[in-house]
């Protein structure tokens, strides 16, 4: 039992034993109900041909005559015009709409956002348009062709008209807020080829990269990453590293009647994923103390090295500057041995 629409699947086998009709059994239904969950109130019953009982929504605040003329004023007002004439013949050859039943359907969507969801005005109307027959008062178990084709229009429709202001819902309210100043490269996501967003978006993450965070290994995207201890790791980045790092390198927006603030989409981080050939520099391994490069320089500096392709994180606990000089002495020496067994004991129990 659902109180809104769901699908169900039907293998289509019949249990031997049980009747192979599917009949109405709504009172046994909601017999069920009452013993499992209690009671509800009863509705009152309509007879046949009475108008939809009225569904709670906003309401137009127009009258039938007053709303029908603002919608054909509006800019699907030829759309609706056509669709109250209902000329099925014209309706499936010109408007596209297959039967009579798509068109039923689309005229009833169309007075479901005008007038706010109100079933009894949208019955009202729909009984003045040219679509009105007979079988909108046939019933459908035990509810009528009418009640079930408002009851999908009222469940399909997000957005209803307000007046002079749709009234949009919370999903749509909650995207819609207007782009942060931040001084990031703006990219728009919508109405362009896939490539020039790709191209946009990797221009950011080159420009955010100073100094370099994400490196290239093994052909692929890759970050460095610091343990609970500390200690630093290759992470090859997947997705969501790639939005993450998007979020930090630009803003993104849909530009449609007004300019939106929205979230990198998955597919740009694919398609960035996927590029053959990235502007990002290589990336050999981490060290964590001072190595000698093959000049016989020393790589003493934290950070990315861009003769060896490695990156220096000093152990934790140490100074960040080690003491090296191109023109050791005595001290030095005995400096250097210090350091070294400093770092021995920290790496090793022994």
């Amino acid at each position: 039992m659902c109180d809104t629409a769901r699908y169900f699947t039907v293998t289509g086998h019949h249990l031997e034993g049980t009747p192979i009709n599917i009949e109405p059994r709504q009172g046994e239904l909601e017999d069920m109900y009452a013993e499992f969950f209690g009671k509800t109130a009863e509705e009152p019953k309509q007879g046949k041909g009475q108008s939809t009982k009225k569904n709670p929504g906003y309401g137009s605040k127009l009258s039938d005559d007053e709303l029908i003329d603002k919608i054909r004023k509006s800019k699907n007002g030829n759309k609706f015009a056509e669709l109250m004439r209902g000329d099925i013949e014209y309706l499936k050859h010109q408007c596209g709409y297959p039967s009579a039943s798509e068109a039923d359907l689309a005229l009833v969507m169309s007075l479901a956002f005008w007038t706010a969801k109100d079933a009894e005005q949208m019955d009202r109307i729909f009984r003045r348009s040219g679509l009105m027959r007979p079988k909108w008062d046939e019933y459908r178990g035990d509810r009528t062709y009418g009640e079930m084709t408002i009851a999908t229009a009222i469940a399909g429709i997000q957005e209803v008209w307000g007046g002079a202001k749709k009234k949009r819902s919370a999903k749509q309210e909650s995207r819609t807020s207007a782009p942060e100043k931040t001084g990031l490269p703006a990219i728009q996501i919508n109405n362009r080829q896939l490539r020039n967003t790709t191209a946009e978006a990797i221009a950011a993450l080159v420009g955010a990269n100073d100094p370099p965070e994400i490196f290239m290994r093994l052909g692929q995207l890759c970050q460095i990453k610091t343990d609970e201890d500390g200690h630093p790791s290759i992470e090859f980045l997947k997705e969501t590293g790639i939005k993450y790092r998007l979020t930090q390198a630009a803003d993104f927006i849909r530009q449609d009647k007004e300019v939106t603030s929205v979230s990198p989409p998955k597919v740009l981080a694919q398609n960035i994923l996927a590029a053959p050939d990235l502007p990002f520099p290589p990336q050999r391994g981490i060290v964590e103390v001072p190595v000698l490069r093959p000049d016989g320089s020393i790589l003493a500096d934290p950070g990315y090295d861009q003769a060896t392709k490695l990156y220096y994180r000093p152990l934790p606990g140490t100074a960040p500057d080690p003491i090296i000089s191109s023109s050791p002495d005595q001290q030095d020496a005995v400096n250097s041995v210090n350091l070294f067994y400093t770092s021995c004991c920290r790496t090793s129990p022994s």
